[in-house]
C-alpha cells in the first residue's frame, strides 16, 4: 500500500460537509483519477491528500512518496501540468 484515506471527512466553516466518510486504497504501483462535475470536491480532496486543508474527522496515510498532478489554470487561460510532491515519515 502507498496511500490511503480512511473515513476521511471535511467541510468548510459555513457547515457545508463536502467530503463524507470517504475511504480508499491507492496499491504501490497504481494510479488514481478522480473526475466528477464542477464544485463537486475534487480539488478538496486533493488539497487534504496533501494536506492543505486538514479533514475534519479521518486521516490520510502514505508509506513513501506520492505525486499528484493535475491540470492548473481555468477556461480563458492557458492551461498547465502542476505537479506536487508530498513526502511522509
Amino acid at each position: 500500500m502507498i496511500f490511503e484515506v480512511v473515513h476521511g471527512c471535511f467541510g468548510y466553516g459555513d457547515g457545508r460537509e463536502v467530503l463524507r466518510d470517504l475511504s480508499f486504497r491507492v496499491p504501490e504501483g497504481k494510479i488514481l483519477s478522480v473526475l466528477g462535475p464542477n464544485g463537486v470536491g475534487k480539488t478538496t480532496l486533493l488539497r487534504c491528500m496533501m494536506g492543505l486543508l486538514h479533514w475534519k474527522k479521518g486521516r490520510a496515510v502514505s508509506t513513501g512518496k506520492i505525486s499528484i498532478i493535475s491540470r492548473c489554470g481555468s477556461y480563458g487561460k492557458r492551461s498547465r501540468m502542476c505537479r506536487r510532491q508530498r513526502e511522509t515519515r
